[in-house]
């Protein structure tokens, strides 16, 4: 019998400045996502934490829920992440929107298994019509993914815990990557996140890190400009 999954999408300065722009997501087991979001939603409630979060609310007076978060992502195993860095200064596509879904596709390839069912779940952008039928075409009933995926939506992030959990660890890993936290008036609680996901995954820094493609519960894949030519 073939499991269900949900997997939860976002993007990180695609059209915003930096050399690296990252997309990627948060994948559980459908049947779970309930459990997974009420210990969530613990966490909220022991930290007073209320409102959409992510990595443009970490800040010193929510450090605490953002670190158990983060301890809380590592220690379930029911969740996985997975993103693909793209350096844009070095790369050649094209369009941006091109660019855009080719790196949206480069996270499912290799992280689905089509022997099981996905749900996909896109945070929301009202600039951009087109891009959900695009990925639609590239992921149903294509020949890489056959019937695995069998819907992709676009959501509000501000509804959704999963989107606002993929936000802040891959806020996390561009932050380093693009090396925001060497900066005068780098954001101390910032780095302090960076750190605890460092520890998590025994590396000294996310700068520069990414992992082989068979990693499960934290994947970072560097999408090399050799690969988009």
């Amino acid at each position: 019998m073939r499991d269900m999954y949900n997997v939860y999408c976002d993007e990180s300065r695609v059209d915003s400045p930096g050399s690296y722009m990252l997309i990627g997501g948060v994948m559980c087991p459908m049947e779970n996502k309930k459990e997974i979001v009420m210990e969530i939603r613990r966490l909220r409630g022991k930290y007073n934490v209320y409102g959409e979060f992510g990595w443009k609310t970490v800040c010193p007076s929510k450090l605490g829920f953002f670190l158990d978060l983060i301890d809380y992502f590592f220690n379930e195993n029911l969740l996985c992440f997975r993103c693909v860095i793209l350096e844009k200064e070095t790369t050649t596509f094209p369009s941006s929107d091109d660019r855009f879904q080719k790196t949206y596709y480069q996270v499912f390839n290799n992280w689905l298994d089509r022997r099981e069912f996905y749900r996909i779940f896109i945070d929301h952008r009202v600039d951009d019509k087109t891009r959900v039928a695009t990925l639609r075409r590239c992921l149903i009933n294509t020949k890489i993914f056959g019937e695995s995926v069998k819907f992709v939506e676009e959501v509000e992030s501000s509804d959704n815990d999963l989107i606002q959990l993929a936000d802040l660890l891959i806020g996390a890993v561009g932050y380093q990557w693009n090396e925001l936290d060497t900066i005068d008036g780098a954001s101390q609680a910032k780095i302090s996140v960076c750190n605890s996901i460092a520890r998590h995954i025994s590396t000294d820094t996310l700068a520069m890190f990414s992992t082989g493609p068979g990693e499960d519960k934290f994947n970072i894949f560097h999408f090399g400009s050799y690969m988009c030519r």
